[in-house]
Protein backbone atom coordinates (compact mmCIF):
# COMPACT_ATOMS: atom_id res chain seq x y z
CA UNK A 1 0.00 0.00 0.00
CA UNK A 2 1.30 2.95 -0.70
CA UNK A 3 -0.23 6.45 0.68
CA UNK A 4 0.62 9.34 -1.36
CA UNK A 5 -0.67 13.55 -0.92
CA UNK A 6 -2.20 15.41 -2.98
CA UNK A 7 -3.73 19.36 -3.17
CA UNK A 8 -6.33 21.07 -5.07
CA UNK A 9 -5.99 24.35 -5.93
CA UNK A 10 -8.44 27.32 -6.34
CA UNK A 11 -8.54 30.77 -6.98
CA UNK A 12 -10.35 31.16 -2.96
CA UNK A 13 -8.74 28.64 -1.10
CA UNK A 14 -7.39 24.69 -1.68
CA UNK A 15 -8.27 21.39 -0.37
CA UNK A 16 -5.72 18.92 1.08
CA UNK A 17 -5.90 14.88 1.29
CA UNK A 18 -4.04 11.56 1.34
CA UNK A 19 -4.76 8.97 -1.55
CA UNK A 20 -4.40 5.54 -0.34
CA UNK A 21 -3.28 3.07 -3.44
CA UNK A 22 -3.14 -0.75 -3.05
CA UNK A 23 -0.84 -2.58 -4.10
CA UNK A 24 -2.92 -5.33 -5.62
CA UNK A 25 -6.76 -5.03 -7.40
CA UNK A 26 -9.11 -6.96 -7.77
CA UNK A 27 -9.40 -10.69 -9.58
CA UNK A 28 -11.59 -8.75 -12.09
CA UNK A 29 -9.17 -5.70 -12.68
CA UNK A 30 -11.84 -3.27 -12.02
CA UNK A 31 -10.15 -0.55 -9.56
CA UNK A 32 -12.60 0.91 -7.13
CA UNK A 33 -12.37 3.93 -4.90
CA UNK A 34 -13.98 4.73 -1.27
CA UNK A 35 -14.32 8.85 -0.52
CA UNK A 36 -14.31 9.25 2.73
CA UNK A 37 -16.03 12.40 4.14
CA UNK A 38 -15.07 13.51 7.99
CA UNK A 39 -17.91 15.08 10.26
CA UNK A 40 -18.85 18.27 11.23
CA UNK A 41 -16.38 19.08 13.97
CA UNK A 42 -14.04 16.72 12.47
CA UNK A 43 -11.42 16.54 9.73
CA UNK A 44 -10.20 13.45 7.47
CA UNK A 45 -8.60 10.88 10.33
CA UNK A 46 -11.71 10.48 11.70
CA UNK A 47 -12.42 10.41 15.64
CA UNK A 48 -9.83 8.54 17.38
CA UNK A 49 -7.89 8.42 13.87
CA UNK A 50 -10.56 5.75 13.00
CA UNK A 51 -10.84 6.90 9.14
CA UNK A 52 -6.91 6.57 8.95
CA UNK A 53 -7.00 2.78 10.53
CA UNK A 54 -10.12 2.14 8.25
CA UNK A 55 -8.92 3.63 5.07
CA UNK A 56 -5.25 1.78 5.63
CA UNK A 57 -6.88 -1.73 6.14
CA UNK A 58 -9.49 -1.58 2.93
CA UNK A 59 -6.56 -0.22 0.73
CA UNK A 60 -4.85 -3.59 1.84
CA UNK A 61 -8.17 -5.43 0.33
CA UNK A 62 -7.62 -3.73 -3.00
CA UNK A 63 -9.29 -0.59 -2.24
CA UNK A 64 -8.10 2.87 -3.21
CA UNK A 65 -9.04 5.23 -0.55
CA UNK A 66 -9.40 8.57 -0.40
CA UNK A 67 -9.78 10.80 2.23
CA UNK A 68 -9.65 14.90 2.41
CA UNK A 69 -10.43 17.73 4.61
CA UNK A 70 -13.39 20.21 3.53
CA UNK A 71 -11.89 23.69 2.93
CA UNK A 72 -12.16 25.12 6.85
CA UNK A 73 -10.81 22.36 8.55
CA UNK A 74 -7.37 20.36 8.87
CA UNK A 75 -5.23 21.37 6.39
CA UNK A 76 -7.61 22.40 3.62
CA UNK A 77 -8.11 26.32 3.48
CA UNK A 78 -11.10 28.50 2.11
CA UNK A 79 -10.47 32.28 1.71
CA UNK A 80 -13.68 33.53 1.15
CA UNK A 81 -15.95 31.20 2.91
CA UNK A 82 -16.11 29.21 6.39
CA UNK A 83 -17.43 25.79 6.36
CA UNK A 84 -21.29 25.21 5.09
CA UNK A 85 -23.52 22.53 4.01
CA UNK A 86 -22.99 24.52 0.79
CA UNK A 87 -19.27 24.63 0.78
CA UNK A 88 -18.92 20.77 1.76
CA UNK A 89 -21.18 19.84 -1.46
CA UNK A 90 -19.19 22.27 -3.51
CA UNK A 91 -15.71 20.17 -2.07
CA UNK A 92 -17.09 16.79 -2.38
CA UNK A 93 -18.30 17.75 -6.09
CA UNK A 94 -14.70 18.96 -6.68
CA UNK A 95 -12.70 15.77 -5.29
CA UNK A 96 -15.06 13.38 -7.37
CA UNK A 97 -14.06 15.22 -10.59
CA UNK A 98 -10.41 14.90 -9.19
CA UNK A 99 -11.37 10.49 -9.00
CA UNK A 100 -12.85 10.82 -12.51
CA UNK A 101 -10.35 12.95 -14.42
CA UNK A 102 -7.44 12.71 -12.70
CA UNK A 103 -7.04 9.05 -10.73
CA UNK A 104 -9.43 7.20 -13.44
CA UNK A 105 -11.51 5.55 -11.22
CA UNK A 106 -15.36 5.41 -12.13
CA UNK A 107 -16.46 2.94 -9.38
CA UNK A 108 -17.09 5.26 -6.15
CA UNK A 109 -18.56 4.20 -2.49
CA UNK A 110 -18.78 7.40 -0.51
CA UNK A 111 -17.83 6.16 3.36
CA UNK A 112 -19.39 9.03 5.48
CA UNK A 113 -19.47 9.93 9.69
CA UNK A 114 -21.85 12.43 11.24
CA UNK A 115 -22.53 15.43 9.31
CA UNK A 116 -20.01 13.62 6.16
CA UNK A 117 -22.55 10.34 6.56
CA UNK A 118 -25.57 12.75 6.02
CA UNK A 119 -24.14 14.65 3.44
CA UNK A 120 -23.31 10.98 1.57
CA UNK A 121 -27.12 10.62 1.35
CA UNK A 122 -27.80 13.99 0.08
CA UNK A 123 -24.98 13.68 -2.69
CA UNK A 124 -26.67 9.63 -3.34
CA UNK A 125 -30.08 11.44 -3.98
CA UNK A 126 -29.23 14.51 -5.71
CA UNK A 127 -25.51 14.38 -7.22
CA UNK A 128 -24.23 14.09 -10.99
CA UNK A 129 -22.08 11.73 -10.46
CA UNK A 130 -22.38 8.15 -10.06
CA UNK A 131 -21.97 6.48 -6.97
CA UNK A 132 -21.68 2.57 -6.69
CA UNK A 133 -22.26 2.49 -2.67
CA UNK A 134 -23.14 4.71 0.27
CA UNK A 135 -21.84 3.87 4.01
CA UNK A 136 -22.93 6.13 6.43
CA UNK A 137 -21.61 5.99 9.71
CA UNK A 138 -23.68 7.72 12.93
CA UNK A 139 -25.62 10.72 10.50
CA UNK A 140 -27.41 12.95 11.98
CA UNK A 141 -30.83 13.88 11.64
CA UNK A 142 -32.37 13.60 8.32
CA UNK A 143 -35.48 15.91 9.26
CA UNK A 144 -35.71 18.25 12.22
CA UNK A 145 -39.09 17.20 13.21
CA UNK A 146 -37.81 15.13 16.32
CA UNK A 147 -35.58 17.71 17.21
CA UNK A 148 -37.65 18.43 19.99
CA UNK A 149 -37.84 14.64 21.57
CA UNK A 150 -33.19 14.38 20.60
CA UNK A 151 -33.51 17.18 23.15
CA UNK A 152 -35.12 15.55 26.00
CA UNK A 153 -32.99 11.91 25.18
CA UNK A 154 -29.86 14.21 25.31
CA UNK A 155 -31.45 16.20 28.89
CA UNK A 156 -32.04 13.15 30.22
CA UNK A 157 -28.28 11.57 29.73
CA UNK A 158 -26.85 14.43 30.72
CA UNK A 159 -28.69 15.06 33.86
CA UNK A 160 -28.52 10.94 34.56
CA UNK A 161 -24.80 11.62 34.35
CA UNK A 162 -24.28 14.70 36.79
CA UNK A 163 -26.94 13.25 39.28
CA UNK A 164 -25.06 10.04 39.51
CA UNK A 165 -21.85 11.73 40.18
CA UNK A 166 -23.33 13.63 43.14
CA UNK A 167 -23.44 9.87 44.84
CA UNK A 168 -19.62 9.53 44.59
CA UNK A 169 -17.78 10.54 48.21
CA UNK A 170 -15.13 11.83 46.04
CA UNK A 171 -17.90 14.53 44.90
CA UNK A 172 -18.91 15.11 48.32
CA UNK A 173 -15.33 15.56 49.62
CA UNK A 174 -14.91 18.13 46.85
CA UNK A 175 -18.03 19.94 47.34
CA UNK A 176 -17.44 20.58 51.38
CA UNK A 177 -13.80 20.86 50.95
CA UNK A 178 -14.37 24.12 49.06
CA UNK A 179 -12.62 22.61 45.99
CA UNK A 180 -15.90 22.58 43.43
CA UNK A 181 -19.40 24.49 44.42
CA UNK A 182 -22.96 24.41 43.76
CA UNK A 183 -22.82 26.57 41.12
CA UNK A 184 -20.00 25.48 39.14
CA UNK A 185 -22.38 21.97 39.02
CA UNK A 186 -25.30 23.63 37.45
CA UNK A 187 -23.07 25.84 34.98
CA UNK A 188 -21.21 23.29 33.79
CA UNK A 189 -24.60 21.11 33.47
CA UNK A 190 -26.35 24.04 32.06
CA UNK A 191 -23.48 25.23 29.95
CA UNK A 192 -23.07 21.64 28.75
CA UNK A 193 -26.96 21.50 27.04
CA UNK A 194 -27.24 25.02 25.47
CA UNK A 195 -23.86 23.90 23.87
CA UNK A 196 -24.87 21.00 22.84
CA UNK A 197 -28.46 22.37 21.58
CA UNK A 198 -27.03 24.66 19.73
CA UNK A 199 -24.80 22.20 17.57
CA UNK A 200 -27.74 19.95 16.88
CA UNK A 201 -29.82 22.52 15.68
CA UNK A 202 -26.64 23.98 13.34
CA UNK A 203 -25.71 21.17 11.87
CA UNK A 204 -29.21 19.89 11.56
CA UNK A 205 -29.95 23.01 9.48
CA UNK A 206 -30.06 22.10 5.68
CA UNK A 207 -29.81 25.78 3.59
CA UNK A 208 -32.64 25.97 1.26
CA UNK A 209 -29.71 26.52 -1.40
CA UNK A 210 -29.19 22.89 -1.02
CA UNK A 211 -32.79 22.22 -0.54
CA UNK A 212 -33.51 23.05 -3.91
CA UNK A 213 -30.74 22.77 -6.22
CA UNK A 214 -31.84 23.34 -9.77
CA UNK A 215 -31.27 20.70 -12.47
CA UNK A 216 -31.40 17.47 -10.57
CA UNK A 217 -32.70 14.73 -11.90
CA UNK A 218 -35.00 11.55 -10.35
CA UNK A 219 -34.05 10.95 -6.95
CA UNK A 220 -30.73 8.54 -6.39
CA UNK A 221 -31.25 7.93 -10.26
CA UNK A 222 -26.84 7.86 -9.58
CA UNK A 223 -26.67 5.47 -6.84
CA UNK A 224 -26.17 2.27 -8.48
CA UNK A 225 -25.68 0.38 -5.55
CA UNK A 226 -27.15 0.22 -1.99
CA UNK A 227 -26.83 1.46 1.50
CA UNK A 228 -24.81 0.33 4.39
CA UNK A 229 -25.98 2.56 8.09
CA UNK A 230 -23.97 1.99 11.15
CA UNK A 231 -25.03 3.70 14.35
CA UNK A 232 -24.06 3.36 17.90
CA UNK A 233 -26.53 1.63 20.39
CA UNK A 234 -25.62 4.84 22.99
CA UNK A 235 -25.66 7.60 20.53
CA UNK A 236 -28.67 9.44 21.62
CA UNK A 237 -29.96 9.97 17.34
CA UNK A 238 -29.89 6.30 16.63
CA UNK A 239 -33.56 5.58 17.38
CA UNK A 240 -34.38 9.16 15.59
CA UNK A 241 -32.15 8.59 12.54
CA UNK A 242 -32.30 4.83 11.71
CA UNK A 243 -36.03 5.23 10.73
CA UNK A 244 -35.72 8.10 8.45
CA UNK A 245 -32.82 6.70 6.80
CA UNK A 246 -34.77 3.43 6.34
CA UNK A 247 -38.13 5.14 5.08
CA UNK A 248 -36.01 7.54 3.09
CA UNK A 249 -34.25 4.68 0.78
CA UNK A 250 -37.01 2.00 0.85
CA UNK A 251 -39.09 4.95 -0.60
CA UNK A 252 -36.91 4.81 -4.04
CA UNK A 253 -36.78 1.26 -4.28
CA UNK A 254 -33.66 0.82 -3.02
CA UNK A 255 -32.11 -1.41 0.00
CA UNK A 256 -30.52 -0.11 3.28
CA UNK A 257 -29.01 -2.85 5.68
CA UNK A 258 -28.79 -1.63 9.43
CA UNK A 259 -26.81 -2.26 12.06
CA UNK A 260 -26.50 -1.07 15.87
CA UNK A 261 -23.27 -1.77 17.29
CA UNK A 262 -24.03 -2.53 21.12
CA UNK A 263 -22.82 -0.10 23.77
CA UNK A 264 -21.23 2.04 20.97
CA UNK A 265 -21.29 5.81 21.41
CA UNK A 266 -21.39 8.65 18.48
CA UNK A 267 -17.83 8.08 17.46
CA UNK A 268 -17.13 4.23 18.43
CA UNK A 269 -14.43 5.22 21.73
CA UNK A 270 -13.61 1.43 22.08
CA UNK A 271 -11.44 -0.28 20.63
CA UNK A 272 -14.05 -3.35 20.28
CA UNK A 273 -16.79 -1.05 18.55
CA UNK A 274 -13.96 0.02 16.64
CA UNK A 275 -13.31 -3.36 15.38
CA UNK A 276 -16.87 -4.44 15.04
CA UNK A 277 -17.73 -1.01 13.06
CA UNK A 278 -14.71 -2.44 10.86
CA UNK A 279 -15.69 -6.12 10.16
CA UNK A 280 -19.49 -4.97 9.82
CA UNK A 281 -17.83 -2.66 6.64
CA UNK A 282 -15.27 -5.30 5.33
CA UNK A 283 -17.83 -7.80 5.14
CA UNK A 284 -20.63 -5.95 3.29
CA UNK A 285 -18.05 -4.49 0.73
CA UNK A 286 -17.23 -8.31 0.00
CA UNK A 287 -20.11 -9.41 -0.44
CA UNK A 288 -20.65 -6.36 -2.73
CA UNK A 289 -17.53 -7.10 -4.49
Amino acid sequence: MNEECFTLRFEDGFIHGILHKPYHFFDSGEQKIIVFLHGWAGYRVGPHDMLVKLARKLALAGYHCLRFDFRGKGFSYSRNSSLSNITMLSDLEMVLEYVEKKILIKRITLLGICSGAKLALYYGKTGTKSIENIIEISSTLLKNQNSTKLKIENVKANWKEYYSKLFYKETWEKIFSGTISYSQILENVFGSLNKLNRSVQKRNKMPVEIINRKGINEPFANLKGNVLSIHGEKDPETKFVIPQIIELINKYGLNVETHIINGANHSFYSLTWEQELFNIITNWLNKKS
